[in-house]
């Protein structure tokens, strides 16, 4: 019996020292086996071309802008709203060529009258003239006054001159104030004599014609003459305008 505790103890103290042995030996590192040659990375080389896309840097949340609101699409429509007046006022205003825009300017009118003068009596004259801007008219006009004859002598007068005036129209109606300049001629005859004299004269007046159509008109004139020998005369006329 004592033989074999002996054997048993010499055994697990054996196995004890070859345990301590084998702890204290360190393990040996295993060497790392190299990638397979297709998953080995090409080193780079110095003719490589450069990659043709970088991508921006991502801005940091700090700088990055505040995104603005777009502009309203409705501010297109001020600009064609003031289109449009500059292009209506492009538009050329159209001419005046007298008081009345429906009245062609040019005008031309024959006269029949009576003078209070004793020399004058019956008269006959024509007139004709243009209308201006702003309602100016300039004309000319001649007028002859049969005049009187008693005991064989005889006596009349004749004058011509210019006119101006300022037209006003009423609708059809026109009104022209005007104001004549010219020579006033006295002819008498005592036979076996006569005898031509010559006056500065001026006559202001006033005409009133109605257009029975933008063409023609019919009216009646109106004016005191100064110069040598003076007179009122009245007037019908007729005429044109074109």
């Amino acid at each position: 019996m004592h033989r074999k505790l002996t054997a048993i103890a010499a055994g697990v103290t054996a196995g004890l020292i070859v345990l301590t042995a084998l702890a204290q030996t360190p393990p040996k590192k295993k060497k790392k086996k190299p990638p397979p040659a297709a998953f080995v990375a090409p080193a780079p080389s110095a003719t490589a071309e450069p990659e043709l896309y970088h991508p921006p840097p991502e801005p940091s949340a700090s700088a990055a802008p505040s995104a603005s609101p777009p502009p309203p699409a409705a501010s297109a429509a001020p600009a064609e709203e003031e289109s449009k007046p500059a292009a209506a006022e492009e538009k050329p205003a159209p001419t005046d060529h007298g008081a009345n825009k429906s009245l062609p300017p040019w005008s031309i009118g024959a006269l029949v009258g009576w003078g209070s003068n004793a020399a004058a009596g019956l008269g006959f004259g024509v007139r004709a003239g243009y209308t201006l801007p702003l309602h100016v008219y300039a004309g000319a006009t001649l007028i002859y006054h049969l005049g009187e004859s008693e005991q064989g002598a005889t006596a009349n007068f004749l004058y011509p001159g210019v006119e101006g005036g300022y037209e006003l129209a009423l609708g059809p109606l026109l009104v022209r104030p005007y104001a004549g300049l010219g020579t006033l001629v006295l002819r008498a005859s005592v036979p076996p004599q006569s005898v031509t004299r010559f006056y500065f004269a001026i006559w202001p007046g006033a005409v009133v014609t109605f257009a029975i159509t933008p063409n023609i008109f019919v009216g009646g004139d109106v004016r005191y003459l100064f110069g040598g020998y003076d007179m009122l005369g009245l007037f019908g006329t007729v005429g044109a305008r074109f």
